[in-house]
């Protein structure tokens, strides 16, 4: 093996600092309050929330109840997955 590729390292870690090519901003959600601290503060700074809130509705009205399962480890949900996609690239483009 000639090389490593690691990626999510923080900012303030050293020892790889050296071999370092770039840096990103990467999401981290801070919870220690409790999520709906979490929420609040979000929906004081952005409308990124509202935004999804109003679309969630939307697909209720006209599909029926939703709901997010982080991580899922169902086969049939990674499959509806697979096909919403290939439906959303084909109308795209």
């Amino acid at each position: 093996m000639t090389r490593l590729d690691f990626s999510q390292m923080l900012k303030g870690q050293t020892a790889l600092a050296p071999c370092m090519r770039g840096a990103e901003t990467s999401w981290i959600v801070d919870v220690s309050g409790g999520y709906l601290a979490y929420e609040a503060a979000i929906r004081e700074r952005s409308s990124v929330l509202k935004d999804i809130d109003r679309k969630r509705r939307k697909i209720e009205r006209e599909i029926g109840p939703c709901r997010f399962t982080a991580m899922s480890p169902s086969s049939t949900d990674f499959q509806t997955l697979i096909v919403l996609k290939r439906t959303q690239l084909k109308q795209t483009n």
